[in-house]
């Protein structure tokens, strides 16, 4: 009966004070060995470990985090922005998509969705005000076009100088791609 009543206390002690960090160090140790990387997503498991990193960003972020902690984590390659990192990743990729395509415009059905799904939302924190200058400068030092109508006309263009450079003309047929057909005609008229 003591060792129950000790097991039990010990299990009560241990939910009013939560997991220790070292555990919870431990978890995410798993979760890099098993995916490569500290990214813990917002659907991982409880959301425990998720919450753990969080926390301790925003630790890091207010400059109360323990620096042995910190450094612990630098240690096994934690981001410490996530979302910063993951704009560099992408605008690398655009980077890559310029020098083989010669403009930013990926169209919509483009292979990559991430990048193409990424060059809309640029384009939308733009309009709205809410891309940074230092984003907006990197974006421009590239011809990066942030004018919807003119990138939509753009997107139309590149798809008809594919076509000439597989085709050798300009004759596209019905049954190509109606939205380039339709484009073609709107020139022809304007």
């Amino acid at each position: 009966e003591l060792s129950t009543l000790r097991a039990s206390i010990f299990a009560e002690v241990l939910a009013s004070i939560g997991v220790s960090w070292d555990e919870m160090f431990g978890r995410l140790l798993a979760f890099r060995n098993h995916y490569q990387d500290c990214l813990v997503p917002i659907s991982y498991g409880d959301g425990t470990l998720t919450a753990w990193v969080e926390k301790n960003r925003a630790k890091k972020k207010a400059g109360i985090l323990k620096s042995e902690r910190e450094r612990a984590l630098n240690d096994v390659g934690f981001d410490w922005d996530p979302l910063e990192t993951r704009w560099q990743r992408i605008h690398t990729g655009l980077i890559q998509y310029h020098d083989a395509h010669g403009h930013c415009c990926p169209p919509r059905s483009y292979e990559d969705k991430e990048l193409a799904h990424w060059v809309f939302e640029q384009r939308s924190k733009y309009a709205s005000g809410k891309l940074s200058e230092e984003r907006k400068k990197k974006l421009d030092e590239m011809g990066f076009i942030f004018n919807v109508p003119e990138a939509a006309w753009l997107e139309q263009y590149h798809k008809l100088r594919s076509f000439f450079k597989q085709y050798g003309h300009v004759d596209v047929p019905d049954t190509y791609d109606k939205g380039l057909v339709s484009w073609i005609r709107i020139q022809r008229i304007g």
